[in-house]
């Protein structure tokens, strides 16, 4: 006799007994509550604020270099490229956040699922809230 699935993607099933994600495993049993938590983003603004500051400056550098200056261009040019790329990155973060399923334990708490789709883990979260519900 199959086990009835109350949700399954390529990557997550859920079950009465059991969730699999990826190659975990957790058990319905030991699971006492599901959390749906976004992404903190408090250290991407700081990060976007810094390395944009740092790629302005640089870019002014390269632009319109002071007569008393000597810095090396090839640097400059590593400093800004650098600073651009990686608070592009921070600010696609800020724009599309991750989000998690927490599975709460009796011993602890379990970063279990991660996505950019919330729509996605707020289905899951239910399924799995069912699976606890009818576990009896």
């Amino acid at each position: 006799m199959s086990e009835e699935v109350y949700y399954q993607d390529k990557s997550v099933m859920v079950t009465k007994t059991l969730v699999r994600s990826g190659s975990a495993s957790y058990p319905v049993s030991n699971i006492g509550s599901v959390l749906l938590q976004k992404q903190k983003i408090t250290g991407l603004i700081v990060g976007v604020v810094i390395l944009g500051l740092v790629f302005m400056g640089s870019v002014g550098a390269i632009v319109s270099p002071s007569p008393e200056d000597n810095s090396d261009p090839q640097v400059l040019f590593w400093i800004t490229a650098f600073s651009g790329i990686f608070s592009a990155v921070c600010l696609f973060k800020l724009i599309k956040p991750e989000y998690y399923l927490i599975f709460r334990t009796s011993s602890s708490d379990q970063r279990a699922v991660a996505s950019n789709d919330r729509a996605r883990l707020a289905s899951i979260q239910s399924a799995i809230e069912k699976a606890v519900n009818d576990r009896g």
